[in-house]
């Protein structure tokens, strides 16, 4: 399987908040890169992983999320 995102940059899919903004969840930051289906809106946000296996291993949580800029 290839790599969607050939970069060590961390993505959050998100359609609340403009493309680029940065924000923080749990001592990492990530940079919103991409939309969601537009069903989800606040407060939902996708992170996105390597891997399918990664994605279910993670599961749904609940996060606090900090907006840098």
């Amino acid at each position: 399987m290839t790599n969607i995102c050939e970069s060590d940059e961390k993505i959050v899919a998100c359609n609340w908040l403009p493309i680029d903004t940065m924000v923080e969840i749990d001592g990492e930051v990530y940079r919103v890169a991409d939309r969601m289906n537009r069903r989800y809106q606040k407060p939902y946000m996708d992170v996105l992983v390597d891997t399918k296996a990664e994605a279910f291993e993670r599961g749904r949580q609940v996060k606090t999320v900090y907006i840098i800029n």
